[in-house]
C-alpha cells in the first residue's frame, strides 16, 4: 500500500555547498570583508514513499466501426426510389433503395391463380389448411368408390347365382374382373388426390416466394448505421447479388490495436482500457473485449479490441487511437511529484534533505505522469526530497526577494 507522503510547509534548509558573500563595515577601521556563510532558506520537503502506478501496456491502433455491411439486391429488377445519400443515418428495417413493383406484383398474381386452380380441383379454398380436406368427399373419389361398390355388390350376386349354376364361369369371371377394374380405379382416385395435395403445397410455396419476393423488392437496413456509400441511383437495372448500399453501425465502435509480443502474454480479457483519440481531450474508458487468439506472424504483435459507447455520434471509424492497456491495477513504485525533479545536460537531480542539509542527488527517471515521475534508481522510500525543485536553486541568489524565501546570516 502507498505511503502518504508527509509535507513540512515551513522549513529551513541549509545548502550544502552553496555559500554567499555580504559587505560588512568595521566599527573602527572603515575597511569591508567578505564574510563567507551557509545559505538558508524556506522549502516544501516530502518523505519519499510507494505510490500506486499501475502497470500498463500501451497499444496503438484506431477506431473502427462495429459493422459493416455492403447491402446487395435479393432479387433483380429496375431501381425506383434511392431514399438514402452519403452520411444519410438510418435505423433498423427503414427503407434505402426500392425496385419497381409492377413485374412482381404480375408474379404474385400469377401464383394466386395457380394455386386457387389447384384447390378448386379438390373442393378447397385457397386459404383452407390442407387438414380439412376428407379425402372421401372428393367428387371423383365418390364416383370411384360408388362404381366399386357395385361391382361388389354384382360380384357377390354372381358367386350366390355360380353356386346354383344359373350362370356360366365365364359370366362370373368377367364380372370378378369388373370388380377388381373398379377398385383399381378407386385406389387411383385416392392417389390422385394426393397428388393434388401435394401440387397445392408447390403452389403455396410459389406463391409465398413472390411475395418475398415483392417484399424483397424494398431493400431495408439490417442494423442502425450511417450510409458509407451508395451504390446505385434510380433507373439502374440490378441482379440479385449487386451491391446497393454500404452502411456502417458506429454505435459501438471499436479500438483495434496492436500489443508486441513481448508483451502480449500479460493482456487478458475484462482488463481496463484507456483509450486517448486524435483531437478528443478526455481519456475514453473501456476493456478488453476480444482477443485474436493467435500473433499476427507478419508484425509479431497480437490485435486487441474493446468497445467504445458513440451514442453522440461525436467519434469516426478510422480515427488514430492509443490505449494503455492496464494489466496490473494494484501495482505500486517509488514516484516523486515531477516538480520535484530538475534536469540539466540530460542529466536528472532532486534535492535530498539530510538533517536539516539539502544536497543534489542524481536520480534516474522511468514513467512519466502530469503529476508524478517513477524513480527507477538514486532514492529509497523515507528519505526527504524538497518538492519543487526551483526552491533549491533559487537559493544560490542574493536577491531572494523575487522567490520569496528567507535568507539570513549571522
Amino acid at each position: 500500500m502507498a505511503v502518504k507522503p508527509s509535507i513540512c510547509a515551513v522549513l529551513l534548509i541549509i545548502l550544502a555547498g552553496t555559500s554567499c558573500y555580504r559587505d560588512e563595515t568595521a566599527d573602527n577601521s572603515g575597511s569591508t570583508e567578505a564574510s563567507k556563510e551557509p545559505l538558508i532558506f524556506t522549502a516544501e520537503i516530502e518523505q519519499v514513499s510507494q505510490r500506486s502506478w499501475p502497470i500498463v501496456v500501451r497499444s496503438q491502433g484506431s477506431l473502427i466501426a462495429d459493422e459493416v455491411s455492403t447491402i446487395g439486391a435479393k432479387v433483380s429488377g429496375r431501381v425506383a426510389i434511392t431514399s438514402v445519400d452519403l452520411g444519410s443515418r438510418v435505423k433498423k428495417n427503414e427503407e434505402l433503395v426500392h425496385l419497381e413493383l409492377t413485374d412482381f406484383e404480375l408474379q404474385v398474381q400469377q401464383a394466386e391463380a395457380e394455386l386457387a386452380e389447384a384447390c378448386a380441383k379438390v373442393g378447397l379454398q385457397p386459404n383452407d389448411p390442407m387438414e380439412k380436406l376428407d379425402p372421401q368427399a372428393v367428387p371423383t373419389v365418390m364416383v370411384a368408390k360408388a362404381i366399386w361398390d357395385e361391382a361388389q355388390e354384382a360380384l357377390a350376386r354372381m358367386k350366390r347365382l355360380q353356386t346354383s349354376r344359373a350362370i356360366s364361369a365365364s359370366e362370373f369371371n368377367k364380372q370378378e374382373s369388373a370388380e377388381r377394374v373398379a377398385d383399381a380405379n378407386y385406389q387411383s382416385a385416392l392417389q390422385s388426390v394426393d397428388e393434388q395435395l401435394a401440387i397445392i403445397r408447390v403452389r403455396r410455396a410459389a406463391l409465398a416466394m413472390t411475395r418475398q419476393n415483392r417484399e424483397d423488392a424494398i431493400i431495408r437496413a439490417p442494423f442502425d448505421g450511417v450510409v458509407q456509400r451508395r451504390h446505385v441511383s434510380a433507373g439502374a437495372i440490378v441482379r440479385g447479388g449487386d451491391p446497393l448500399v454500404t452502411l456502417v453501425r458506429t454505435n459501438p465502435l471499436r479500438f483495434r490495436g496492436r500489443v508486441p509480443e513481448l508483451k502480449a502474454n500479460s493482456v487478458q480479457l475484462g482488463q481496463s482500457l484507456r483509450i486517448s483519440v486524435a483531437g478528443v481531450r478526455e481519456l475514453i474508458h473501456s476493456v478488453v473485449k476480444r482477443t485474436s487468439p493467435s500473433l499476427d506472424e507478419s508484425n509479431r504483435s497480437l490485435m486487441i479490441e474493446g468497445d467504445l459507447d458513440n451514442t453522440d455520434g461525436k467519434l469516426r471509424s478510422g480515427l488514430f487511437a492509443e490505449a494503455d492497456i492496464v494489466v496490473d491495477s494494484e501495482a505500486t513504485t517509488v514516484a516523486v511529484p515531477a516538480s520535484a525533479v530538475g534536469e540539466f545536460a540530460g542529466v536528472n537531480r532532486v534535492w535530498v534533505v539530510t538533517e536539516g542539509i539539502a544536497a543534489q542527488q542524481q536520480v534516474k527517471i522511468g514513467r512519466r505522469s502530469d503529476k508524478q515521475l517513477e524513480i527507477l534508481t538514486g532514492l529509497r522510500t523515507n528519505q526527504w526530497i524538497v518538492t519543487d525543485f526551483n526552491q533549491g536553486l533559487a537559493g544560490r541568489v542574493e536577491t531572494p526577494k523575487t522567490h520569496q524565501l528567507t535568507v539570513t546570516h549571522p
